[in-house]
C-alpha cells in the first residue's frame, strides 16, 4: 500500500502506510527503506536518514538503503558520510548506484581524478549510466576535450529516457563548471549545440 501512494505521490499516506507495517512487523527492512525514501521526497533528511539507518541495522547488506543514505547526506551537504555510505554500499554491489554518487561527490569537492575513475567504472558495470557519461563529459571538457565532451554527451543522451532530463541536468551542473573554470559562452554553446541536434 505504501508503495502505491508512493508512486501518487502521495508521501504522507505512504508513510503513514510503512509505519503501520513496520509496528506489524518491526524488522520490514523494505518498509524501513521505503519509509526513508517517502521522508526524502518531502525532504524530511533526518527522518529519511534515521529509517535508512534502521532498515540496515536490520539487513545490513541492503545496498539500496546504503546508496540512498548517501544521497540524503550529499543532499545535506555532509559529504564524509555521504562518501561513507557511497562506500559501504559500493562494498556489497557495485552496481548499486553507488558509484556514480561516488564520482558525483568527488566531482563536486574538485577532485576530477577520483570522480573520472569512478564514472568509468559506473559506465562499465550498469547499463544504466547516462549520467556517468554527462558527467565524463564534464571533466573531458574541464580537461580542454571539446571534441570527446561532445561525443560523451550525445551517449548520454542517448541513454536518458526523457531528454529534457538530460538538459534540464546539464544547466543545473553548470554552477560546478563555473568553480571549474570553464567558460559559460562554451558551455551553453554546447548545450544549444546538443539541443539542435535533437
Amino acid at each position: 500500500m505504501g508503495n502505491a501512494y508512493g508512486r501518487q505521490g502521495a508521501y504522507a499516506q505512504a508513510i503513514e502506510a510503512f509505519q503501520k507495517a513496520v509496528e506489524i512487523k518491526p524488522d520490514n527492512h523494505e518498509a524501513w527503506n521505503n519509509m526513508g525514501v517517502a521522508y526524502e521526497k518531502q525532504s524530511d533528511y533526518t527522518k529519511a536518514i534515521e529509517a535508512y539507518q534502521k532498515a540496515v541495522e536490520i539487513k545490513p547488506d541492503l545496498h539500496e538503503a546504503w546508496t540512498n543514505m548517501g544521497l540524503v547526506y550529499e543532499k545535506q551537504g555532509n559529504y564524509s558520510k555521504a562518501i561513507e555510505a557511497y562506500q559501504k554500499a559500493l562494498a556489497i554491489n557495485e552496481a548499486s548506484g553507488a558509484l556514480t554518487g561516488l564520482g558525483w561527490l568527488y566531482f563536486i569537492l574538485k577532485d576530477k581524478d577520483n570522480a573520472k575513475q569512478y564514472f568509468e567504472r559506473e559506465v562499465q558495470v550498469n547499463e544504466d549510466h547516462d549520467a556517468a557519461l554527462m558527467n565524463l563529459g564534464h571533466i573531458a571538457l574541464i580537461e580542454g576535450s571539446r571534441e570527446q565532451a561532445m561525443d560523451l554527451y550525445r551517449q548520454s543522451i542517448a541513454k536518458f529516457p526523457n531528454k529534457q532530463n538530460f538538459f534540464a541536468g546539464f544547466e543545473d551542473d553548470w554552477q560546478y563548471m563555473e568553480a571549474y573554470g570553464v567558460d559559460k559562452e562554451v558551455y551553453f554553446g554546447i548545450l544549444e549545440d546538443l539541443k539542435t541536434e535533437q
